[in-house]
């Protein structure tokens, strides 16, 4: 009884809602390789960010996130030369011999990245780990008119994911039922991501799929085929748009599915004037949410304040996340690694 329980709990708090198996991120912009492996590598520096956030203000035991997150290409960040062509690692003469020859290293095409996350919903927390490689593929016959090709990664996570349910937080009908002994029940499972990204100096597209191999939940020898992690997919869009005092203004898209649910939108915007960044969002399960971020040297700091027009609003005062990263290895003076 305790294993069917359990079973049915996980089930009951994953289908729901489309991101309560998944973390909810309003910050995925300032930390998008939350959503999709592929990005990593795609910055000119290396990406440190550290977010938290509070669902649902005001519920108790309403869920809470936080994610530690790295990544980086290997080797030289800045993989192109002057003329937009990718460098290679060898030196010729005028005659197209070669007269030095490198040794291996990474040519700039790879990337690393790890991410490590916690998340409570009620009695249930999930810690989990990411391991994550992608690769950069230069587009060189889509050159755009300031000679530079777009960009297509191609990424995979490998995570393992801790489930615990602490049946001494659940609310019982009957206080003295023999079947809830108050302990704590775990699962520990292995899992995979994959993703796809364009990208460019002005715009990007990507498609990632999460939980790839939908793991069983065994819970003492209990092997439920309903009972496993559902396969989530991410398709996120673009455009970066400079006007002529400098100003940046992007509109983008996030589409998030699954099998059980409806199809969830995030319809975004955001302008970016010299270091500041302001948002907002749109996301049809009626949730509007306002953005702010603000970059100082090498460092960033964001916030978003998630407000709910739903049913939910007689209950929760809204849900709140922080974003805090440093930007390794950018220039301090503009914002960019010079090529």
């Amino acid at each position: 009884m305790k294993k069917l329980i359990f079973i049915l709990f996980i089930l009951l708090v994953s289908l729901p809602a489309i991101s309560q198996q998944l973390p909810i991120y309003s910050q995925y912009m300032s930390n998008p390789i939350a959503i999709n492996p592929a990005i990593a590598g795609t910055e000119k520096y290396t990406s440190l960010r550290f977010s938290s956030r509070q669902q649902w203000v005001g519920i108790e035991g309403a869920p809470n996130t936080q994610i530690l997150s790295m990544h980086s290409r290997l080797g030289r960040t800045n993989f192109y030369d002057n003329e937009g062509f990718v460098k290679d690692k060898n030196e010729f003469d005028d005659q197209g011999n070669i007269v030095h020859r490198k040794g291996l290293v990474f040519s700039g095409k790879e990337a690393i990245g790890g991410l490590i996350f916690n998340d409570k919903n009620g009695p249930i927390n999930k810690t989990g780990i990411q391991m994550i490689y992608a690769y950069h593929l230069v587009l060189d016959k889509m050159r755009n008119r300031f000679n530079k090709p777009p960009v297509l990664a191609i990424g995979g996570a490998l995570s393992f994911v801790q489930f615990t349910l602490n049946e001494s937080q659940l609310t019982l009908f009957d206080k003295n039922d023999p079947i809830i002994s108050g302990a704590r029940e775990s699962v520990f499972v292995p899992d995979m991501n994959i993703g796809v990204y364009l990208y460019s100096d002005t715009y990007y597209a990507g498609i990632s799929a999460v939980n790839m191999i939908q793991p069983r939940m065994k819970i003492n020898g209990s092997d439920s085929r309903d009972n496993k992690l559902v396969r989530h997919l991410f398709i996120t869009g673009g455009y970066k748009y400079e006007t002529a005092n400098e100003m940046i203004i992007e509109p983008s898209i996030l589409i998030k599915a699954t099998r059980y649910v409806p199809v969830q939108v995030d319809i975004n915007a955001r302008i970016y004037m010299n270091n500041i960044n302001l948002g907002l969002s749109y996301r049809t399960n009626n949730d509007i949410i306002v953005m702010f971020g603000m970059q100082v040297g090498l460092y960033y700091f964001g916030y978003s304040f998630d407000y709910s027009v739903a049913n939910i609003i007689q209950y929760s005062s809204g849900s709140h996340e922080i974003v805090i990263g440093i930007n390794i290895g950018q220039s301090v003076f503009r914002g960019y690694q010079k090529q």
